[in-house]
């Protein structure tokens, strides 16, 4: 993602494809080759970056030259062939369902009930922050698979405002309750997040 300047939330979408498509749990053979990444490498990191790849046509909307990435990204790893039959597995191991929203989508959304006393830099600084800190909490495993994406997305908010001791924000805060519905902000799951 790095390398290529790519979005970081099409690294979160690959990561919650990836996730999933490894706790695929049914006798097809979308969950053998799953269970078969779990002890490969080579699988692993085959499946890892088909999940990129469909994120990247996915949420990116890019056309993604599967030779550029066989030859340049993977170093001729995995050749076009293998990486579009991977894709294949991975999308028939989710049943096509791609679109779920990320806790990158809800801060962006919950941020938009900021109130606009608040200059734009407050507001970029707190979805910056919110958002790595929801890149962080998805790399706990428990956390990806038990907390919502909008808990997660509530809780890097709060730390990131937090972290920059804004002041005016209890109202912001209290809105993003009333409207979601979401856990009470003292919760012990926010607060663990």
């Amino acid at each position: 993602v790095e390398l290529c300047q790519l979005d970081r939330q099409v690294a979160v979408v690959a990561i919650q494809y990836f996730d999933r498509f490894l706790a695929t749990s049914s006798s097809s053979t979308s969950s053998q080759r799953a269970t078969i990444a779990l002890v490969s490498r080579r699988e692993f990191q085959l499946a890892s970056i088909s999940c990129l790849i469909i994120a990247l046509k996915n949420r990116a909307g890019m056309v993604v030259d599967s030779a550029f990435v066989s030859d340049i990204l993977c170093q001729s790893m995995y050749t076009p062939q293998e990486l579009y039959e991977m894709e294949i597995e991975i999308l028939r191991a989710l049943d096509w369902r791609l679109n779920g929203p990320t806790p990158h989508d809800f801060i962006h959304r919950f941020l938009e009930l900021l109130p606009s006393t608040h200059s734009i830099d407050v507001v970029e600084e707190i979805m910056s922050h919110s958002e790595r800190v929801s890149e962080l909490a998805m790399l706990d495993y428990t956390l990806a698979v038990e907390a919502s994406p909008s808990t997660i997305a509530l809780a890097s908010i709060m730390g990131a405002i937090h972290r920059s001791d804004r002041v005016g924000v209890l109202d912001f805060l209290r809105a993003i309750e009333d409207i979601t519905g979401l856990l009470h902000v003292n919760d012990t799951t926010i607060r663990f997040i």
